[in-house]
């Protein structure tokens, strides 16, 4: 079992948001979000990514975690990726074995020429029976 306080209190959802997390010298990332809930046999994914303008790229990547062994190991993982607009949004379905402890780690990124910026994000951990 993970620590205590890496498992969310409500064992089938976990969320979390951030403003403002990363700023490039003309442009913002200003807002992130990741989600993750248990489903029977599997895991619903939410991510998103918005910047304060429209940039060449936005978009991230999603690897689901599994406790194991006393560690977080990866699982799976998602690129959702959006081009010339200022949002992208992951909504992501996956099986998965139950009887694990799962988590959502993501890296935000957004691009504009040659300049990247990111931040990452990890929900606590759900269980899927």
């Amino acid at each position: 079992m993970p620590p205590a306080d890496q498992i969310s209190p409500d064992l089938t959802h976990a969320s979390y948001s951030w403003r403002n997390p990363a700023r490039s010298t003309d442009y913002t990332i200003t807002y992130v979000e990741s989600g993750i809930s248990a489903q029977s046999g599997g895991l619903y994914l939410y991510g998103l990514t918005e910047a304060n303008q429209e940039v060449d790229a936005i978009g991230g990547f999603a690897s689901v975690e599994r406790w194991e062994n006393g560690k977080w190991v990866q699982y799976t993982c998602i690129l959702f990726e959006d081009y010339d607009t200022d949002c992208c949004e992951l909504s992501y379905t996956v099986s998965v074995p139950g009887g694990y402890y799962y988590r959502l780690a993501l890296t935000h990124t957004a691009e504009e020429g040659t300049d990247i910026v990111y931040i990452t994000s990890t929900t606590k951990a759900v269980y899927v029976n």
